[in-house]
């Protein structure tokens, strides 16, 4: 799996043509080594809350309602791995945009893409953009940051609901055919944020894989190594810990929420849509049940190793545009434009 030189030049070629194609707006060159027949393709934009179906007709749409021109695009960073006849590249991106209102944008913004190998040549397969935490809105409007919890106080029955769900599953294998194991991995990963149980959450990671990516979308830079994801399991812990505050996740997991593409016997990818929002831990906090669950996009992949099935490149996002806004701009998360 090592990442040669011949290697990151093929990649390259493969996300400047697709770069190429959008800095001249031109949806005719943008996908040529894009996959779009491939079973389970994906196609997740920045702004939008869900992947789009036709992204040809997606790039047509922000051409015609939201950017003019390019006077930027281009990448900064190349990281890629093979495993088998499939690979994955994680790249750090700048863009400067013109809108048809004549304002301009510059930023950063980084994107996953995992791609198969078709005769000589990479194509993708699933593609996965995201947004620099200072382009993202806040996760909690102003004003609403939980205090800090009273040690004294006795936690809600929410809070303890939580933390019940977790003791049922927090041993479960992670073994198990790849339709399976999803709702499994989902169920350990959620029901561990939400009970505070920060070593359940991350206990299907892949603490040996010397080339992981792992993105929260509150960093600027993913965490490329086991001991960079402790460090930062160890502060989620201590802040969770000192704000006094739990994740909520919408529950059940429906079928829609997620997406699996079995890339080979050892190695799967999947796409998962989730929903949260952060409450208190205490009874004594005023009703929350009208808080807004803001959502998340994340893409996996897992790899087995023996019989246990592990985590190594994980990319997750937040929408940059409300819903309400995506459709004014005749946008639409199929990637058509007009009404859903």
């Amino acid at each position: 799996m090592a990442k040669t030189n011949g290697l990151k030049r093929e990649v390259a070629a493969v996300i400047d043509g697709f770069l190429d194609g959008w800095f001249m707006l031109d949806e005719s060159n943008a996908f040529n080594n894009f996959d779009r027949h491939f079973p389970g393709f994906l196609y997740q934009p920045m702004e939008l809350e869900r992947p789009v179906q036709h992204p040809m007709v997606y790039l047509n749409s922000v051409r015609e309602k939201v950017i003019r021109e390019f006077k930027e695009l281009r990448w900064t960073n190349i990281e890629c791995d093979v495993i088998g006849d499939f690979l994955w590249a994680y790249v750090d991106l700048l863009r400067h945009t013109v809108g048809h209102d004549g304002t301009e944008i510059r930023g950063a913004y980084r994107a996953s893409f995992f791609m198969t190998r078709t005769g000589t040549h990479w194509k993708v397969i699933h593609y996965h953009e995201s947004a620099q935490p200072d382009m993202l809105p806040p996760r909690v409007p102003a004003g609403d940051e939980p205090p800090a919890r009273k040690k004294d106080e006795v936690p809600s029955d929410d809070t303890r609901a939580a933390e019940a769900r977790a003791a049922k599953i927090r041993n479960q294998p992670h073994t198990g055919e790849a339709q399976t194991l999803v709702p499994k991995m989902l169920e350990t990963f959620i029901f561990g944020w939400e009970a505070r149980d920060i070593e359940m959450a991350y206990s299907w990671w892949d603490r040996d894989y010397d080339n992981q990516i792992y993105l929260p979308l509150e960093v600027a830079s993913p965490a490329r190594a086991w001991r960079d994801i402790e460090r930062y399991r160890l502060w989620q812990a201590e802040d969770r810990s000192v704000t006094g505050t739990r994740w909520d996740w919408k529950v059940p997991l429906v079928p829609e929420d997620s997406q699996v593409q079995v890339l080979s016997d050892d190695l799967v990818l999947v796409y998962s849509n989730l929903h949260a929002r952060g409450l208190r831990l205490q009874e004594s906090e005023p009703d929350e049940s009208d808080m807004p669950y803001f959502t998340y996009r994340v893409s996996w992949l897992l790899r087995r190793r023996g019989s246990n099935w592990k985590i190594i490149h994980y990319h997750e996002s937040r929408p940059t545009r409300g819903p309400a806004e995506v459709l004014a701009l005749g946008l639409h998360p199929s990637g058509a434009p007009g009404n859903p």
